[in-house]
């Protein structure tokens, strides 16, 4: 069956042990992350994952970017 891994995330950088734990613990098919915080436009996945990256918009102060 797929599995599929949602997660409020609130900051990518700080929390991205935790998500190589679940990925590693689960190995969900598909990662919806919100509130990702990146600015960046250049994304980087944990391996085996293509990212499909929209970052924050740095002129929006509601935007919080997702992946």
């Amino acid at each position: 069956s797929a599995k599929i891994l949602q997660w409020n995330i609130q900051s990518y950088n700080t929390k991205f042990e935790d998500l190589k734990i679940l990925l590693n613990r689960h190995s969900p098919l598909c990662v919806c992350l919100q509130e990702t915080l990146e600015k960046r436009i250049r994304f980087f996945p944990p391996s085996k994952y293509k990212p499909i990256h929209l970052p924050r918009d740095e002129n929006d102060e509601h935007s919080r970017g997702v992946a």
